[in-house]
């Protein structure tokens, strides 16, 4: 039974405590604003009203007694009362009012924690938003507009194109999961435009060439001698590595002794682009040297790094200076994973091998579904790139230590 009584300062106050249960009371001047009386003693006003045919008690924003005046109360329950007449939910219209004044940030963050992204991806997430909407990350998603999206483009794309048109994908995609999580009781979107649509509407979007530059064959012999004159062996073998296997830069890097098996001359990715675990040929040329290097006992990773959070090669532009410098040629180590892919291309071999030995994922071809890549057919493509390297390169394969003579 709720106790009814005429709200008034004094009569509110000396209300007693409940021991154990909150206690309800209703005033009598507008008999549907209540109070509840917590056990540790706080007092607040709420509204007794029927929502859809259900009966709720819709709290007050602020509406702590005696912070909240009684009189003051009285008017807000009469406003949540007359729009309950009209058919307005307060409840969703609060929870509405709230979603539309989440922020860029929070958005941002929510879309990172709900997707599975490797956290290569999410650093350059977040490289991509500091350097293009920094100054944004505070404001309510719902007041990034068409105009500012443009403006922010063409400004930003004067530094680069590139990394501006990363920015506008992902701002695009977190629009997107927006419009899928924040929605009204009938289900539609609260925010049904995405701004970013207007560069596309526009035709404004960048056009970003792709990368195609890899190491020319005429420049092969003195790339091959500056690689293999560096004093750091760890960037040596890393450079050597991407060229001969093709291997992302990444998945290279954060290889561990354990996911190279010697014996078997192959090498396991773990953590890769696709999140599939994968055993790839490992080519003779490159794993002599890694096998030398393992003798020494240098941790756990292939190829560690001196300094850094990782603990693995994840900077090498200091030797990737010095290799330009002594060979005249500009490269990177995606370069490699291009060339890499442009020699086994050059031999004829079936794309769906070469696909295999770089691990790329096939999703649309139909055909490939049916193609079993089996490690002998893997490693003897392997064995056919690896020779023609070092026939471009002008390095006598007959020379090569083999494994079993290495050890």
């Amino acid at each position: 039974m709720v106790e009814k009584l005429n709200f008034t300062k004094k009569s509110l106050e000396g209300l007693p405590i409940p021991e154990n249960k909150r206690t309800y009371y209703l005033d009598t001047k507008v008999l549907r604003l209540g109070l509840t009386i917590t056990p540790k003693g706080t007092k607040s006003f709420h509204v007794r009203t029927t929502v859809s045919g259900m009966t709720k008690r819709i709290a007050l924003k602020n509406g702590t007694f005696p912070e909240m005046t009684i009189e003051k109360a009285r008017k807000k329950a009469q406003k949540i009362l007359s729009e309950v007449a009209d058919s307005i939910d307060p409840v969703e219209k609060r929870r509405v009012k709230k979603s539309l004044s989440v922020t860029l940030r929070e958005v941002f963050e929510s879309y990172l924690a709900d997707r599975d992204l490797k956290p290569g991806t999410v650093k350059d997430y977040r490289r991509a938003f500091k350097e293009t909407f920094d100054a944004w990350m505070d404001k309510p998603l719902s007041s990034i507009t068409d105009r500012m999206v443009q403006i922010r483009y063409q400004e930003r794309g004067k530094t680069s194109k590139a990394r501006t048109d990363n920015a506008a994908r992902v701002l695009a995609a977190v629009f997107r999961y927006a419009q899928a999580k924040y929605r009204d009781n009938d289900g539609a979107t609260l925010f049904p435009r995405n701004p970013v649509d207007i560069i596309k509407e526009t035709k404004t979007r960048y056009k970003i060439p792709r990368k195609k530059r890899i190491l020319s064959r005429d420049v092969f012999p003195a790339w091959f001698k500056a690689v293999n004159g560096l004093k750091n062996e760890v960037s040596r073998d890393y450079f050597l590595f991407l060229l001969f296997t093709g291997a992302r830069r990444e998945e290279a890097a954060s290889l561990e002794w354990q996911d190279i098996n010697f014996q078997a001359k192959t090498f396991r990715l773990t953590d890769t682009k696709n999140r599939e675990v994968v055993d790839l040929p490992l080519p003779e040329f490159v794993a002599v040297r890694l096998l030398e290097r393992k003798g020494r006992k240098r941790g756990g990773w292939v190829f560690p790094a001196k300094a850094g959070r990782t603990g693995y090669l994840s900077d090498p532009r200091k030797s990737i200076a010095i290799v330009r410098e002594a060979s005249k040629t500009t490269f990177s180590p995606h370069d490699l994973r291009r060339t890499y892919i442009s020699i086994a291309e050059s031999l004829d071999l079936s794309v769906y091998t070469i696909k295999a030995l770089v691990n790329h994922k096939v999703t649309t071809d139909v055909t490939a579904g049916y193609v079993v890549q089996t490690p002998e057919r893997l490693a003897k493509a392997s064995k056919r790139i690896e020779s023609e390297i070092l026939r471009i390169a002008d390095i006598n394969s007959g020379n090569i230590v083999h494994i079993k003579s290495a050890g």
